[in-house]
């Protein structure tokens, strides 16, 4: 019982709020009845004792009132008890990770020269090049922001994704990563492109090309159309 009313009293020192108020009112209520339940057994036992002239039912009161009393602690204690096992149950606390929303886990990625913070890349920096792992699908996503407008236009453009390329390829062998992994879609794989016209597919295709011939044709070939 002492234990449970010093807890009160801290609690009540240090401002804290539980947002219940029946906690409180539960111990009111406690000191009530336990007063009520004590004293009734010496109070029944007296007026008893004042009706038949016998000391029989005031020593028995007596006895019985330390029993209650008793009893009536463990009922405070196992109230103590599951007040504050609710209280951490109706306690939320919300923990902030810079590096996982939802089930998208940040890995890696370039902070743009765009974002001021001084913290490391993460999903709520502006990154020019960024890694992600969903825990659904198992799969890793790489996004390349593109919002830039170059003043040398497709050089520009050129020496950027280069510079991404190169961070990249840092990133890979510092982490003893395979940086010739063989991408193999010959076999049940399938290579989607996107455009809205015509001109614009085959413009991807042929960047898709050029690249794939860059990486395992061992030379430079140029797209050469005889008609």
């Amino acid at each position: 019982m002492f234990k449970w009313l010093k807890r009160k009293i801290e609690i009540h020192n240090n401002n804290l709020d539980y947002g219940n108020y029946e906690d409180y009112w539960g111990f009111g209520e406690w000191i009530l009845t336990t007063l009520m339940v004590t004293l009734f057994p010496v109070g029944l036992g007296g007026f008893l004792t004042y009706l038949t002239k016998d000391c029989f039912f005031i020593v028995l009161g007596i006895i019985i009132t330390p029993i209650v009393f008793c009893f009536k602690c463990c009922q405070i204690e196992l109230f103590s008890n599951n007040t504050e096992k609710q209280s951490v149950q109706t306690t939320i606390v919300e923990t902030f990770d810079p590096y996982r929303i939802d089930n998208t886990q940040f890995i890696w990625g370039i902070k743009s020269a765009d974002d001021f913070t001084s913290i490391e890349p993460n999903l709520h920096t502006m990154n020019d090049l960024e890694i992600t792992y969903d825990y659904n699908t198992k799969l890793y996503f790489l996004s390349i922001e593109s919002v830039y407008r170059f003043k040398d236009g497709k050089t520009g453009e050129v020496t950027y994704l280069n510079y991404l390329l190169k961070e990249f390829t840092k990133y890979m062998q510092e982490n003893n990563l395979d940086i010739n992994t063989p991408y193999d879609f010959w076999v049940g794989g399938q290579i989607l492109l996107r455009g809205e016209t015509i001109p614009e597919l085959y413009t991807q295709f042929r960047i898709f090309v050029e690249g794939y011939n860059a990486v395992y044709g061992g030379k430079e070939n140029e797209v050469v159309c005889d008609i």
